[in-house]
């Protein structure tokens, strides 16, 4: 299955923004301060809440630093093969019902272009 990067909070004391950017550095190695992460929305779930935010990089999959017993492989996928995905059952539930809550925000502020199918041979196919 595919995952995003996630996690908790390390202490009652650590900003949620804060803790954005530690788990996606720990996570890919991308190291993006506080102000590049937009907050798309927070989620209310049954045992927590959930900070859903997007930055926006251009780097290849293969340049990211995966963390050692956390994450063992990483790709780029457009939004129309993420959504292919949860249809296949490729994305854990979780994911994809916080994907679905935050969808409306993420096509206000990617464009709802992003979202068409690409044509084959585009390069589009595995880029988001």
């Amino acid at each position: 299955t595919l995952e995003i990067p996630a996690g908790k909070l390390d202490s009652v004391s650590e900003d949620p923004l804060d803790c954005a950017t530690r788990e996606l550095r720990e996570e890919t190695g991308i190291d993006a301060a506080p102000e590049e992460l937009l907050l798309l929305g927070s989620i209310r779930e049954p045992s927590a809440f959930s900070d859903c935010y997007l930055v926006r990089r251009t780097l290849p999959a293969d340049s990211l630093t995966l963390q050692e017993g956390e994450t063992d492989a990483a790709c780029w996928v457009s939004f129309w093969r993420f959504e292919t995905m949860i249809h296949e059952g490729l994305i854990p539930p979780p994911v994809a019902l916080r994907y679905g809550a935050m969808l409306a925000a993420l096509q206000a502020e990617v464009g709802r272009d992003a979202w068409l199918e690409p044509e084959p041979g585009s390069g589009r196919e595995d880029n988001a």
